[in-house]
């Protein structure tokens, strides 16, 4: 419950929570119930609907960089204490479904990228509106692999007179979990060449979403993985005559390693993938270099 009075056209107020780094990357969708009404005994005109506007903010702080969604709220009036608290309209009154924040978070990263393509400063909010009626903004260089805070505020956006009033926020959750799994394979082959030597060939790959039965949803791979190795450890001396009595150990490696990550490491909630998109071929192949962990070793002896 945020209580406001006097507050001024232009003015807000807010509460914050802050915490550790939190990664929304694997939910679609961040939801909770608003509802708005004026103090008592003030008067009945003093706050009309869409006068007041929700602000939530959620970021790596809330001057520099964030997201941010406002929604003009609708008033809920005292006379809905004389509808019966069982009913549908009833519920409706108190939390009106015109104030529900929904937001699509995969809608704010496409915004990023709009801003990122576009002329816009960084330094300079840039903002969308959506058909709901909500804008939904960008500010600085937030993402939602990183989310250290959300802010819940209301400001007085058109209400002429200083106002007073309450706002509550119930039930912020996140929805649409993506339970997309991925898959890995680990395999070896030892072949031994009689009393040549042998040779010893391994592989490991995983891709984005898979994941150990003690690992946590976040802490699944968000990469395309390949390592492959293989291992030559022969006696080339066999292979002359055994009167010649000579002895020619071989030894022979490749290693490969290829790490591509299903994010842009410097934009970490925007897919690597989409980040390409529209990109010429050379533009794809330096941001290819700049996101892919590629190893390739040789050795000879």
């Amino acid at each position: 419950e945020l209580q406001f009075c006097d507050l001024a056209m232009g003015d807000a107020k807010a509460v914050i929570q802050t915490f550790a780094n939190r990664d929304l990357r694997q939910f679609g969708s961040l939801l909770m119930y608003l509802h708005l009404e004026r103090a008592q005994k003030t008067n009945p005109l003093s706050i009309l609907d869409k006068d007041m506007t929700a602000i939530i903010r959620l970021g790596t702080d809330f001057v520099s960089n964030y997201y941010e969604v406002r929604i003009p709220l609708i008033l809920t009036p005292h006379e809905a204490n004389n509808l019966d608290p069982n009913s549908v309209e009833y519920n409706d009154t108190l939390w009106n479904p015109r104030n529900l924040l929904e937001l699509d978070l995969v809608t704010l990263t496409q915004i990023k990228q709009a801003r990122n393509l576009s002329n816009t400063p960084i330094g300079q909010i840039y903002s969308q509106m959506q058909p709901s009626g909500q804008q939904y903004s960008v500010m600085g260089d937030p993402n939602l692999g990183e989310i250290k805070g959300i802010l819940i505020g209301v400001e007085n956006t058109n209400a002429e007179a200083a106002v007073c009033g309450e706002m509550w926020a119930n039930e912020l959750r996140l929805s649409s979990l993506d339970e997309k799994g991925g898959v890995a394979a680990l395999g070896r082959l030892d072949l031994q060449l009689s009393d040549l030597g042998t040779i010893s060939v391994s592989a490991n790959v995983h891709t984005p979403g898979y994941g150990n039965l003690e690992q946590k949803i976040n802490e699944r791979y968000r990469d395309n993985f390949v390592q492959f190795d293989v291992a030559a450890n022969l006696e080339l001396g066999k292979l002359l005559p055994k009167r010649a009595g000579m002895s020619i150990p071989f030894f022979a490696g490749y290693s490969y390693t290829n790490s591509s990550p299903e994010y842009d490491p410097y934009d970490k909630d925007i897919k690597l993938k989409d980040v390409m998109k529209g990109q010429t071929a050379a533009n794809k192949d330096s941001i290819r270099d700049q996101a892919v962990t590629f190893t390739s070793i040789s050795t000879v002896n």
